[in-house]
């Protein structure tokens, strides 16, 4: 159990990664998180960045929490993947009372939750609740988990359940009525569209003194799909993509174009400056660089159900970086 008070979670990360580096190997043999590892990610609260502060919980702000991953990510991705995965689901407990949330995960809480929000199940209505049945075939983190997210579709002895209009409550983001102003929504999107890219540089350098140099610069890019028939569903696929449509959801059909996430194909530039010193011995750059981006894509797509709009990348404003060698 965690105690969410006075945790600095950033500093947490950072000081289990010699922990990671050691479980390397089983973590490639195991496919899975070793239970020790597991154990101390969960004593650090790294399961839980998103759990309401009412159920005793974090409430870390989103910054935070992406920086955690981050860290957690530089020495394992899988690391990252479970700990992320975790902490997202404990944002969803946001939906339940906070004295449900206090008697479920316990106080301090314990909260370790893998699960899949495709509807692969059925929850059927029974006096005082529901009764779950199904298979779900996709849970990372399950065995390290002590909660399971289980979604599904609401049915009762007659078949599915419907709204007031007929049609069959299956949102599979939050079991809430579907919002039937928007005709089309796909469940996954392509992230960056693009068979197609233009990417310009201007740099300029400064010769400072012996191996400094110093270069100002301006980049600016785009990518874009020039063959639309590659974003249509072939005939054989197993995507299992959904589709809003006329207040319904329904399986995408062969022949019809998965969409593009808006923005992700428009302009992108950064500028910046460049400190580069050329280092004895190996004849190889250290490179110290300031960026700045005026033209970034940080945006949410909205969220066809009516819920809080879905985050889907954030570019910094700006940054510094290092690196050492010809290539960045």
């Amino acid at each position: 159990m965690v105690n969410a008070a006075h945790q600095d979670f950033i500093a947490n990360a950072i000081a289990l990664k010699p922990t990671i580096r050691q479980y390397r190997e089983e973590l490639d043999s195991g496919n899975r998180l070793p239970p020790e590892l597991a154990r101390q990610l969960n004593e650090a609260g790294l399961f839980q960045l998103a759990l309401p502060r009412s159920m005793g919980g974090p409430e870390s702000d989103p910054l935070t929490s992406f920086r955690v991953i981050e860290e957690l990510s530089r020495v394992d991705g899988s690391v990252g993947w479970c700990a992320m995965l975790s902490s997202s689901c404990s944002l969803f407990a946001g939906w339940l009372k906070a004295d449900i949330g206090r008697a479920m995960f316990g106080q301090p809480p314990d909260f370790r939750m893998a699960g899949s929000i495709r509807p692969q199940g059925e929850a059927l209505v029974v006096d005082g609740g529901y009764h779950l049945r199904g298979q779900w075939d996709y849970a990372s983190g399950v065995h390290h988990a002590n909660w399971l997210l289980c979604t599904c579709k609401l049915v009762d002895a007659n078949g599915p359940l419907t709204n007031p209009d007929g049609t069959p409550q299956i949102d599979p983001l939050t079991g809430q009525d579907v919002v039937r102003d928007q005709k089309r929504y796909y469940s996954s999107f392509q992230f960056v569209g693009g068979d197609t890219q233009v990417v310009y540089n201007l740099e300029y350098r400064i010769p400072i003194m012996g191996p400094v140099t110093l270069a100002p610069f301006f980049d600016i890019g785009r990518s874009w799909v020039m063959r639309r028939a590659a974003l249509t569903i072939a005939d054989n696929s197993t995507a299992g993509l959904v589709v809003l449509e006329d207040g319904a959801f329904r399986p995408v059909r062969a022949g019809e174009e998965v969409q593009v996430i808006p923005g992700t194909d428009d302009w992108r530039a950064s500028t910046g400056v460049e400190l580069q010193i050329i280092m004895p011995v190996v004849n190889a750059p250290f490179r110290l660089i300031f960026g700045y981006n005026p033209l970034r894509f940080n945006e949410f797509v909205p969220n066809p159900t009516g819920a809080a709009p879905i985050p889907i990348i954030f570019e910094k404003r700006s940054d510094i970086k290092f690196s050492v060698g010809r290539t960045f």
